[in-house]
């Protein structure tokens, strides 16, 4: 009572209470005047402090779940020294092929992350502040215990199977020496001046295995760049020098294949720069293999993480890495990153007749370009023109051809920043003597058909209007042009590269070519027709006879039926003057059938009358004819008793108009949808409203 004594307070006289009595509001007595307890406090058993001295501090009363919770928060502390000790203790002997050291050090990296999916930003918050402070509160503690242990066990286990597919180094070093896609993979997410400044990793990494302690996204990342690889080896490697123990198809297929179940398709694994990385090269292979529209869904889901991670921003800090020892040095930048995404978004959704991911244009800006190589100029203005002619295809009449002039003239501008030397069409039975060569021989002839098939495009709609008028010549011969420049390159191209693994978008722009050539001869004539008519039968042609080896070599469906789609409309350049030809048939997946009425093909006379008058005579048959649109479209049958839906039919649940189960799944393969729905969107935009 020393201490109490000291701290006496003066009181009402005549006031004798304790403190607890006091507080809970009730009358303080006393059996005798003496007795230092008063009777509640007796029957309490609590101390009885007169109102004269200072109270204690009282304690906080005892909660038996509290008293729990620090229980097992004394146990699960000293289990995480236990741990941290063990761990320090087998850090010290270094074994990156012991799988039992995977779980520690990928819960490694869950501490020391961001996850982009975490539900609440207070979470998000503490994780940050682990991040910049070594003194971690209870709190963090419990979290870092209790919160990871499956997640990093999921990892460890998707680590592990992952590891498990790498061949030797031997092999892979082979892979990175002979595959010019070697340079691609590893520069794919750098600007030539990143690339003339050192960042891309050297040629050597592609050899080196990631240890099995790696977060599934980088061991993830160097299985898709070596199935790239693989898919561009070109044609006169032989593949079983590798010693592969499948040949280099089924090897990449299978690589492809795990990674997409067990990393791209996951939320946890690809929220950091190798998990987007992997969504890009994901999407590149499966667009280069022909998987259209799978690789419009992978490229889309890059486009939602990184809008998720802020890479979309103007001013995006470095997007962080998942591997604990990443070298700075190898960072890329996240404008290329977001750049690449938007490039491949565009281009994929343009074909494929979908909207465009994002409107976002300022990687395209000046201030952007001013660093920039002429070639990755080139790229963007193709992505910035891509996306306005995805706008264009949403308007109609005098709005859509005013938008349609600005871009022709965005594209000849883009035209004139690369000399005539570059236009050239490279000759790849030299390119083909090394994988250098080889490389910047294929990135040319790629940059060039994107170039010409983005021009073909603009002008599509407007490439059978008005026949009998010369309102929309400029827009027929421009189309025609395109597609001539189109097919000599992919006769070039498919000189060397004739496996019908890589190179699908040069495949998929020659088929559109060839369509485009030979519909352009319904009813126009022109000066020279006759001369340009052999000549382009004879492209259509080749391209035919190209397209049918390749079918025959490769057991390709793309291949065989382009080269069919082609021969059926060979008929339009093959008739005599003024002779009507028979009317054509096209069956189209999800369209239905395109009919074709050639009518009768103008006669030479009819080159002057159209040079003389804006509009083909009255009462003149033939022009009567060519003022008719040549195209016609029979919807596709939906009547149910011709069908019987099938148990795993893809559109169950869909209304009986919509099924039928004829058509292929809207993910197909190739081999089970081989033009991927290209045709569709080529046939709808020569039937669109956009004229008015």
């Amino acid at each position: 009572m020393d201490e109490i004594s000291a701290k006496r307070r003066k009181v009402r006289k005549g006031t004798r209470s304790c403190w607890e009595c006091r507080r809970r509001k009730i009358r303080c007595q006393f059996t005798n005047e003496d007795d230092p307890v008063c009777v509640g406090c007796t029957q309490r058993e609590t101390n009885c402090v007169s109102q004269e001295y200072v109270p204690a501090p009282s304690a906080a009363p005892q909660d038996k779940r509290l008293a729990q919770r620090l229980g097992r928060l004394e146990e699960l502390m000293e289990k995480f020294v236990d741990n941290g000790s063990e761990s320090r203790k087998r850090a010290s002997i270094p074994s990156p092929s012991d799988s039992e050291e995977a779980p520690t050090t990928l819960a490694r990296f869950t501490q020391h992350t961001v996850d982009v999916f975490e539900s609440s930003v207070a979470d998000n918050a503490a994780q940050m502040t682990l991040n910049q402070s070594d003194a971690s509160s209870p709190t963090v503690i419990i979290r870092q215990t209790v919160r990871y242990p499956s997640r990093s066990a999921k990892a460890a286990n998707v680590s592990a199977q992952l590891h498990a597919l790498f061949p030797s180094q031997k092999i892979l070093y082979a892979i990175s020496q002979q595959s010019p896609g070697a340079r691609f993979v590893l520069n794919s997410f750098y600007s030539q001046q990143d690339q003339l400044d050192g960042k891309p990793e050297p040629l050597s990494a592609l050899a080196q295995i990631p240890p099995i302690t790696s977060h599934p996204s980088i061991l993830a990342k160097r299985l898709l760049q070596l199935a790239v690889c693989l898919q561009q080896m070109p044609t006169f490697f032989d593949g079983s020098t590798l010693g592969l123990s499948k040949s280099p198809r089924e090897t990449m297929e299978e690589w492809v294949a795990v990674t997409g179940r067990l990393v791209t398709s996951e939320d946890d694994f690809v929220g950091c720069l190798e998990g987007l990385e992997s969504l890009i090269l994901h999407s590149f292979y499966q667009s280069d293999a022909g998987h259209l529209r799978k690789a419009w869904l992978t490229c889309r889901r890059a486009l939602n993480m990184a809008q998720l991670m802020g890479v979309d921003r103007k001013n995006s800090k470095p997007i962080r890495s998942a591997d604990p020892a990443f070298n700075e040095k190898h960072r890329p930048s996240p404008p290329v990153i977001w750049f690449r995404i938007n490039c491949n978004d565009r281009y994929l959704s343009l074909i494929l007749g979908l909207s465009i991911g994002s409107k976002d244009n300022w990687f395209a800006e000046d201030e952007a370009l001013v660093s920039d190589a002429p070639s990755d100029k080139l790229g963007k203005m193709y992505a910035v023109i891509g996306g306005k002619i995805a706008d264009r295809n949403d308007l109609q009449g005098s709005a859509a051809y005013v938008l349609t002039q600005s871009i022709d003239l965005d594209l000849e501008k883009t035209h004139s920043q690369m000399d005539e030397m570059w236009w050239k069409t490279p000759d790849m039975a030299i390119c083909c003597g090394s994988s250098d060569a080889t490389g910047d021989g294929m990135g040319v002839i790629m940059l060039q058909v994107r170039h010409y098939t983005l021009v073909l495009m603009l002008h599509l709609p407007y490439l059978l209007r008005d026949r009998g008028q010369r309102r929309y010549e400029y827009n027929r011969s421009s189309c025609m042009q395109a597609s001539r420049e189109i097919l000599i390159r992919f006769l070039e191209y498919r000189s060397c590269f004739t496996k019908a693994v890589s190179g699908r978008h040069v495949d998929y722009s020659a088929l559109v070519a060839a369509m485009t050539l030979l519909l352009g001869y319904l009813g126009w004539r022109w000066p020279g027709y006759e001369t340009d008519k052999e000549q382009d039968r004879d492209l259509a042609e080749r391209t035919m006879e190209r397209m049918q080896e390749m079918g025959s070599l490769n057991n390709d469906t793309l291949c065989v039926e382009a080269a069919e789609t082609i021969h059926q409309l060979l008929p339009i350049v093959q008739r005599q003057p003024g002779a009507s030809g028979e009317n054509l048939h096209l069956h189209v997946p999800f369209l239905g059938t395109v009919n074709i009425h050639p009518g009768p093909t103008p006669p030479a006379s009819t080159t002057s009358m159209m040079a003389s008058n804006s509009t083909t005579p009255s009462g003149n048959s033939v022009g009567d004819a060519m003022s008719q649109f040549p195209l016609s479209f029979n919807p596709p049958s939906f009547a149910q008793d011709q069908c019987e839906l099938p148990t795993t039919c893809p559109f169950e649940g869909t209304s009986p108009d919509v099924v039928n189960f004829n058509w292929p799944c809207f993910t197909a393969d190739p081999e089970d949808w081989a033009l991927q729905g290209v045709d569709t969107t080529y046939w709808n935009m020569l039937n669109s409203n956009i004229v008015g």
